[in-house]
């Protein structure tokens, strides 16, 4: 078995809790993926065109809806140039043309609002809420927008998900911004939506200091459970049959 990875991250937190053995194949063993999503492409290539537009306009300047649909599909195109993914049903064009709608929504929704710095990087160190003992890793993340006790977190998705879809992720967020900043944000969650007729939909979230100890409790209990090394089991569920790991799964039994 290799090394356990020098920090943990919302992504590594969900993958354990999700399969622990993909967790082991995906950040212990660092294997290579079986197969690679297109919606990760898609993903990355709109926070990149998003990223570019919030630094844009924190210059001063005011890109056309063109100069950030152009950024999209040069990301888009250099992604899908570089890496082989898995386009299912699709196309890469019906791909690439739903991330334009995307982009040009979010640009459409926020154009009238200020600025926000994006693609923060953040680094604590989540403490036992019972002990109050660190763990010996730092928590790493992006905010996704960050403005004056805000953050702003861009989910690409299927359908319309509830707020709870995304209760780890935001409590995790908001404890790590009391720790950098000594208060509590403002979130809101920007889902853009990939139906036929692709649309944003933004919500505010409530998220609490019991929020930060449940997400201390439970990042504590996975982290100990992940560094006892003995805890790597396969978890089945209606996820298995996208995992990237499915045949090396089976092949370990």
């Amino acid at each position: 078995m290799g090394e356990l990875p020098p920090y943990f991250s919302v992504t590594q937190l969900t993958t354990y809790l999700g399969c622990p053995r993909k967790y082991l194949f995906r950040y212990v063993e660092r294997r290579v993926a079986e197969r690679r999503s297109a919606e990760l492409a898609l993903g990355s290539a709109v926070h990149s065109a998003i990223e570019w537009w919030m630094g844009e306009r924190l210059q001063g300047r005011e890109p056309t809806d063109e100069a950030v649909a152009r950024l999209f599909r040069v990301d888009w195109h250099a992604q899908v140039a570089a890496d082989e993914y898995d386009f299912e049903d699709k196309t890469p064009e019906a791909y690439k043309a739903v991330g334009e709608q995307l982009v040009a929504l979010f640009v459409t929704r926020f154009r009238s609002e200020p600025p926000m710095r994006s693609e923060e990087r953040f680094e604590v160190f989540v403490s036992d809420p019972r002990s109050g003992e660190p763990l010996p890793v730092p928590f790493i993340g992006i905010f996704d927008l960050v403005g004056d006790d805000s953050v702003g977190e861009i989910k690409t998705a299927a359908k319309k998900n509830g707020l709870d879809t995304y209760a780890l992720q935001l409590s995790a967020y908001q404890y790590a911004h009391r720790q950098l900043t000594g208060r509590p944000a403002r979130f809101r969650v920007i889902q853009l939506v990939k139906t036929k007729t692709p649309r944003i939909e933004v919500e505010e979230a409530e998220v609490g200091a019991t929020d930060e100890d449940w997400f201390a409790e439970v990042a504590v209990a996975a982290y100990r459970s992940v560094s006892s090394g003995v805890a790597f089991h396969p978890n089945p569920s209606w996820m298995c049959g996208r995992c990237e790991f499915w045949g090396a799964c089976r092949r370990a039994a």
